[in-house]
């Protein structure tokens, strides 16, 4: 008996370290140790969903005991898992959990958000239970294991994203003076640059010292701003009056590719310096020009440097705090100044001068760059400060007389129905001025493009007029007007005495107002002789400076046509009165049956007409323009489209809005034409084929590619840069022109109607304007009339009856010309008296310039 119950204690004793006395007594001695018999090779976990993982971990060999007299228990409790950046909310492991003869377990862990990790870290402790029971008494005894820190790997890795944030404020400088406030933009990033704000889950700003630095929010003073939604954004700090570094940080939770939440924080010193008293610097400054906006003087000549003082906002300063203004030039050499007498001068001093006036500088044989200084003492308060401003003038040989004609609009762009200023200047360079207007023979200046007109002396909308001889100046400006939204172009001439001419073309954009967020300038069309592809090159400037180095995304279209209808009925009136596009509302006409709709929960963007059923529209060929119109023209929305898919009438977009717009402008269509003169496709491309292009200071350039058949035919231009509600984008109308058009030899008239055939080509090659609108001038003595039409239709006899007139070519660059000379006549005696009789008709030459017109002028 008693060797049984010595075996018993004697394997309890070897299993426990810990002994207890009989249940019902109160000792316990416990011993912890670690377990270093797992195994890292079977530990992992994987994501179940953004917010749920699985984790299973190897604890090692659990062997349980369970007979009459000895029992032997293992339980698992004081359960941890880290994951680094996500904050653990529940395990479904609970602590005490029984784990006989189990070498692994699996558990479910929740987090508390979506958050992506790829590695997490488990501790546990271990709890193994020995129970002997001997004659009726049963003895208990616990010893705990403490499983060391476990790593865990995601057995199903998701890639994380790299982001950034930049935190800066409007000037570049992140200080702020004491009680001051300054705008400050953050911006989020990826590799690729600027991220969507579709991928912003939250944004929050906060600042971690209340007590020097703020945010302002609906113009109070916070010290968090959270909810905002995007990847860019604009907050305001407001200093208090304590200097020193003040801490910003941002934390922000993007949801990548892989649809995981990430969270990034990022802190920013903001410094806080006193402000400082401003300095008579500060306050005021010294303004010089000359009238001819350069400093150069050619040698022994003179020249007027014209001087202002103005305070920081431009404004002059009053007179009776100038002390006095010194000038001095650095080499009397080359460069003295004249005073009011006429006497010469190194250094001069004005007593009391004036806030504005001038200074008259001498030049002598010598060339040099000569520095001038100008210094003013102004009394500020009880002292006199001074503050002085250095320029130099460059004097030089200048050599042969030339000249330059220069052109101006006052604003970025025209606005529909509203006369505006075209400013003119006629320099000679070679004399550093302006030329005399004695030396100008006449100025024209002529509107070249169809929704152009020029406005005259009287008032008058008209495409072209002189400047009455009376009014010729070196430098002025015509009134000039756009009539239609596109690019307007105008063209001034200037003949001078000496049969000097000088020409100059310059382009602008025509639209509804001034906010004009991107433009587009025509810059010239070439031709290639080994493609015979036109080039035109077009400049997109872009007013948003926080775009530099994204991309622009561009696409030109060809608008649908039902090409059987068009080419039937080219030369009938129908397409003077009636849209021949299949999907298109104009620019300006109504009923702009549009609208745009998206949606972020449900993720789509969906364009609808309440005019057309637009299933018809090929996705992935097609592409969207919405074009500006007087009620609608936000930046937000214009500009192109991808169709994706056709729903129930409705457009599929590729690009996301979360808004709804109506109203809508808009025109469909895509790269291609039929071209009937070779019964063929003829496709535009740009020199970029995706039509993506980098911003570079605040511009790119474009390359548009076109077969000569296209000369003539209107295309459509749509660009964006950025997406969503950061999103600006405008669509443009262009009538592809190709190079200048030939002036052809006609043949001289003596009849009527005489009738010839004009073939209209494109100048030094040998291609011709195809089914094309034109417009003319042309200038013939002694005639009563002329007219265009169709080869197929004869010259009328009377030209007010019958005759129809149309401008188009057909597909070998010809059209029927008309012309009416004046009749001649004799006189005859016939029975003592004498008559007047039509003897024939006077011979002219008809002279005629042509030009591409709009191929759809609505």
């Amino acid at each position: 008996m008693f060797k049984s119950i010595a075996a018993t204690l004697s394997m309890f004793f070897a299993t426990i370290l810990s002994i207890s006395t009989p249940q019902g007594m109160s000792q316990n001695i416990d011993v912890i140790k670690e377990n270093t018999s797992i195994a890292i090779n079977t530990n992992y976990f994987y994501y179940i969903d953004p917010t749920h993982i699985k984790c299973r971990v190897n604890i090692g060999q659990n062997k349980s005991i369970n007979t009459n007299s000895v029992k032997k228990n293992f339980y698992i409790s004081n359960i941890v898992l880290v994951a680094p950046n996500c904050n653990i909310q529940e395990i479904s492991l609970q602590n005490n959990t029984l784990i006989n003869d189990m070498e692994n377990i699996s558990f479910t862990a929740t987090l508390q958000n979506e958050c992506i990790v790829n590695q997490i870290n488990f501790s546990a402790k271990k709890i193994i239970e020995n129970i002997v029971t001997v004659n009726g008494k049963t003895y208990s005894g616990k010893k705990e294991e403490k499983i060391k820190s476990i790593t865990l790997l995601n057995k199903k890795p998701v890639s994380t994203e790299s982001y950034s944030i930049t935190f800066v404020s409007r000037d570049g400088n992140n200080t702020i003076v004491t009680a001051g406030k300054k705008s400050f933009v953050y911006t989020i990033k990826n590799r690729n640059g600027q991220i969507s704000n579709r991928s912003i889950e939250e944004v929050v700003v906060r600042t971690l010292d209340g007590t020097i630095l703020a945010l302002e929010k609906d113009g109070k003073t916070v010290s968090e701003i959270d909810g905002l939604k995007s990847s860019f954004g604009q907050i305001v700090l407001q200093a208090f009056e304590r200097t020193g570094d003040g801490k910003i940080e941002i934390d922000a939770k993007i949801k990548n590719s892989s649809g995981i939440v990430q969270e990034i924080k990022e802190v920013f010193t903001i410094n806080i310096e006193q402000k400082k008293e401003e300095i008579l610097a500060n306050l005021y400054k010294i303004l010089i020009l000359t009238k001819d906006r350069n400093f150069l003087l050619k040698t022994n000549d003179k020249k007027e440097i014209i001087y202002q003082i103005v305070d920081k906002y431009g404004n002059e300063i009053e007179e009776q705090y100038l002390q006095s203004l010194f000038i001095k030039s650095y080499n009397g050499l080359v460069v003295k100044i004249e005073d009011s007498n006429g006497t010469l001068h190194n250094e001069y001093t004005i007593s009391s001068p004036q806030a504005d006036g001038k200074i008259v500088l001498r030049s002598f044989e010598r060339s040099d760059n000569v520095p001038i200084k100008i210094k003013v003492a102004i009394k500020n308060g009880e002292k006199t400060q001074e503050i002085s401003r250095e320029f130099f003038i460059n004097v030089s040989q200048l050599p042969n007389v030339s000249y330059e004609l220069l052109l101006s609009f006052d604003h970025d762009n025209l606005i529909i129905n509203k006369a505006d200023y075209l400013n003119y200047t006629i320099l000679s360079p070679s004399t550093n001025d302006y030329i005399l207007p004695e030396e100008i023979k006449s100025i024209e200046i002529n509107a070249t493009s169809p929704n152009a007109v020029c406005i005259d002396m009287n008032g008058s909308e008209v495409k072209s007029y002189f400047v009455p001889t009376s009014y010729i100046q070196s430098h002025g400006f015509f009134f000039v007007m756009g009539k239609k939204r596109g690019l307007a172009t105008f063209k001034v001439t200037v003949n001078l005495q000496n049969g000097k001419t000088l020409t100059k073309f310059i382009s602008t954009n025509v639209d509804y107002t001034y906010d004009n967020k991107i433009g587009l300038e025509y810059a010239g069309t070439e031709y290639n002789e080994s493609t015979g592809f036109f080039i035109d090159t077009y400049t997109i400037k872009i007013k948003d400076p926080s775009y530099e180095g994204q991309i622009l995304h561009v696409t030109a279209i060809n608008p649908k046509i039902d090409n059987e209808y068009y080419y039937k009925n080219f030369f009938s009136y129908d397409f003077d009165e009636e849209n021949p596009f299949i999907y298109y509302d104009g620019l300006d006409n109504e009923p702009n049956s549009g609208i745009l709709e998206g949606n972020q929960s449900l993720g789509y963007t969906f364009f609808q007409s309440s005019r057309y059923d637009l299933d018809v529209a090929v996705p992935n060929d097609d592409r969207l323009l919405i074009l500006p119109n007087f009620k609608k023209n936000s930046a937000t929305y214009l500009g192109n489209w991808d169709i994706i898919d056709t729903i129930g009438g409705k457009l599929y977009l590729r690009q996301y809005y979360n808004f709804h717009e109506s109203g809508l402008s808009f025109v469909i269509g895509n790269e291609q034409r039929f071209n009937p003169v070779k019964d063929t496709i003829a496709t535009i491309f740009l020199d970029h084929k995706y039509g993506k292009y980098i911003i570079k200071n605040q511009q790119v350039q474009i390359k548009l590619f076109y077969p000569t058949f296209f000369a003539g035919k209107d295309i459509f231009i749509g660009v964006y840069v950025g997406e969503g509600i950061k999103r600006e984008g405008n669509s443009f109308k262009r009538t592809l022109t190709g190079i200048k058009l030939a002036q052809p030899q006609l043949l001289k008239c003596s009849t009527s109607p005489c009738s010839q055939i004009v073939q209209i080509n494109f100048e030094k090659i040998n291609k011709h304007l195809q089914y094309s609108r034109f417009a003319v001038k042309c200038k013939m003595d002694k005639i009563r009339d002329y007219y265009f039409t169709p080869l197929s239709l004869p010259c009328v006899t009377f030209t007010d009856y019958g005759r129809m007139v149309i401008q188009k070519t057909d597909g070998n660059g010809k059209v029927r010309m008309c012309i009416y000379p004046e009749p001649t006549y004799e006189e005859v005696e016939e029975g003592g008296q004498t008559y007047r009789i039509q003897s024939g008709y006077e011979e002219v030459t008809p002279e005629c310039t042509f030009t591409v017109a709009e191929e759809f002028p609505y």
